[in-house]
């Protein structure tokens, strides 16, 4: 199978604005939050920030030495407060794996993912990278999240994590063993 790095697809970036264009200026505007969603953002080991990776910026994340050789088609891929799901979705157009996971507890964020990769799915460009695999997107606390991240076996994650305060960061941590 062939690595990240053997798998120059571009194909994501002209496709990237068709498949988010559902998303609502308001909704962006109000921080990729629906009506009623603001009271989550102040609960226990929740960050709701948003902070977007535009598609350059994932093929550089895909390119990093810390993945010594990429992405292959075995690994899971997690990202660890996914938003609206645009880097695990172009994980799977623009790197070999098969499977990518992401952890939300927005629920409107959560559903834009579902919606996303729906889109992706049909989408005349991009069906074809995306055949085959797998999106799974988690609607929870991460610190919930253990059992779940074994069993789909993730074995490379992603998070924006230098916003995360010190006692978060320890919850990732603990998560993460």
């Amino acid at each position: 199978s062939k690595s990240t790095a053997e798998w120059p697809s571009k194909q994501y970036d002209a496709a990237h604005e068709r498949i988010f264009s559902f998303l609502q200026p308001y909704y962006n505007d109000r921080g990729q939050l629906a009506l009623g969603e603001e009271h989550i953002t102040v609960q226990p080991n929740v960050f709701a920030q948003i902070g977007v990776l535009e598609p350059d910026g994932v093929r550089k994340l895909l390119a990093t030495p810390y993945l010594p050789g990429g992405l292959k088609a075995g690994d899971v891929f997690c990202d660890i407060g996914s938003g609206v799901g645009n880097i695990c979705l172009q994980v799977l157009v623009d790197s070999p794996c098969q499977h990518a996971t992401g952890i939300e507890i927005i629920p409107s964020r959560a559903e834009s993912s579902r919606i996303a990769f729906a889109r992706a799915q049909a989408d005349s460009d991009v069906h074809k990278l995306v055949r085959g695999k797998a999106l799974t997107v988690i609607e929870r606390d991460l610190t919930e999240c253990a059992a779940i991240l074994r069993e789909l076996r993730v074995s490379v994650v992603f998070t924006h994590s230098w916003m995360f305060d010190d006692e978060l960061m320890a919850a990732l941590t603990r998560v993460l063993q």
